[in-house]
């Protein structure tokens, strides 16, 4: 038997007929295009004016609001990751003196900068097939696996609303800035406004692995062909066996 298969997110109509279609069509179609549920939308759109916002000639809130939620765009982790530390200019927030931010085994640790033992057994299911320690980096490694875990899960939900952060265009960077803000900010409504979100239940489940490599801990998110500016200080070595 041969079925003749037809996509069904196609559409002759753009702008506001476009918005009007999909506001009007089916939940799930409307959850696909705005990654919020129709009432979401209406209440954002009705939050933005009040803030604000205003329509033009051409456009109203609603199709301005839709453009945004829609846009694609490309950021790489070493180049990010190197500039953000290395440009005073940035003003990046970096962690108050003893406290840290995790970084991925491979990454340079520079004060304040907290990564994994390496050589040592480390992701969640590694621990699982056998979950008796074998020394103290090993009990290091789980705890800092597991909070790894959950930030992944918090950047992930955030990152799957928007496919934007996923890739971003090259805008300049204060245009990027504003994106992030943005995007978060969305991100934030939703959560407060939404009881029951999809893509918040589903990464609510602890067990989601979010695409992370869990067969080699050692590769690093960035071609390691790259120079970096930063460098590991010697004395993060010493906190991590102090914890």
């Amino acid at each position: 038997m041969h079925i003749c298969k037809e996509p069904h997110r196609t559409s002759e109509h753009t702008g506001h007929t476009w918005v009007y279609e999909i506001l009007q069509g089916h939940p799930i179609r409307c959850y696909e295009m705005f990654r919020m549920e129709k009432s979401i939308f209406h209440k954002l759109c009705t939050e933005l004016v009040e803030q604000g916002l205003k329509e033009t000639k051409g456009m109203e809130v609603q199709e301005m609001v839709a453009i945004f939620l829609n846009m694609e765009g490309t950021a790489h982790d070493a180049r990010v990751f190197d500039h953000a530390l290395t440009n005073a200019n940035l003003n990046f927030p970096h962690p108050p003196p003893g406290k840290y931010y995790l970084v991925d085994a491979g990454y340079p640790t520079p004060m304040g900068y907290l990564g994994p033992y390496i050589c040592e057994r480390y992701h969640l299911p590694d621990f699982r097939r056998k979950s008796r320690f074998a020394n103290d980096n090993e009990v290091f490694n789980f705890y800092h696996s597991s909070l790894r875990c959950t930030i992944e899960r918090t950047f992930g939900v955030w990152k799957n609303r928007f496919a934007i952060l996923r890739h971003m265009p090259k805008y300049k960077f204060e245009t990027q800035v504003q994106i992030v803000c943005a995007t978060m900010t969305i991100h934030s409504f939703i959560r407060r406004n939404a009881t029951m979100d999809s893509d918040f239940i589903r990464y609510e489940e602890e067990d989601i692995l979010l695409d992370i490599d869990y067969n080699n801990h050692n590769e690093t998110s960035f071609d390691q062909s790259q120079v970096l500016n930063i460098v590991s200080a010697p004395e993060m070595d010493n906190v991590q066996d102090y914890i």
